[in-house]
């Protein structure tokens, strides 16, 4: 599960859970029952964080944002989805949302108009979740690519989804 609050147009922290791997291990949760569960961490600067049935994370600006375990697990996607692109049309960069049901292998690659590729974002395995990528224009050669129409296409399992997107130099 990828989580993000944006107080302030920054992104003040961004976690990862297995929600999946957290119910294997510790049997099925149903409304009524009681889930306790510390995760604990290290931010870049080197403080530590710890959570036990929530994570509570403060922005600089003062405001608390607070996540349960279970609203964690109820936000898992359900199906998989390939978002529109954001802003579009862009310029210099955009942000590619998706969300995969399972952990399953991922490919999210950027064509041309034509069909040529002209980068591949993502080829990794991938936990349940939803995901946001940034493509800043350029190819796999760190070239920047002209303005025009591209597609972009997202493969996981046996979902093929492809949607397009204009960037404007």
């Amino acid at each position: 599960m990828y989580n993000r609050w944006r107080a302030d147009g920054f992104d003040d922290l961004g976690l990862k859970f297995d929600t999946q791997a957290i119910v294997a291990a510790l049997g099925s949760v149903s409304d009524g029952d009681q889930l306790a569960l510390t995760l604990t961490g290290e931010l870049n600067d080197g403080t530590a964080i710890e959570g036990q049935d929530c994570i509570i994370v403060k922005s600089k600006g003062g405001k608390f944002k607070k996540k349960s375990v279970a609203d964690l697990m109820d936000n898992m996607p359900d199906k998989y989805a390939l978002l529109q692109n954001y802003p579009n049309p862009f310029n210099p960069e955009t942000e590619i949302r998706f969300g995969i049901p399972e952990s399953n292998h991922v490919v999210l690659t950027i064509f041309d108009i034509l069909g040529n590729e002209i980068r591949t974002l993502v080829d990794a395995q991938y936990n349940a979740g939803d995901y946001s990528i940034r493509w800043d224009a350029k190819d796999h050669n760190g070239n920047p690519v002209p303005s025009g129409v591209y597609l972009y296409q997202l493969q996981a399992g046996g979902f093929s989804q492809v949607r397009k997107m204009s960037l404007m130099r």
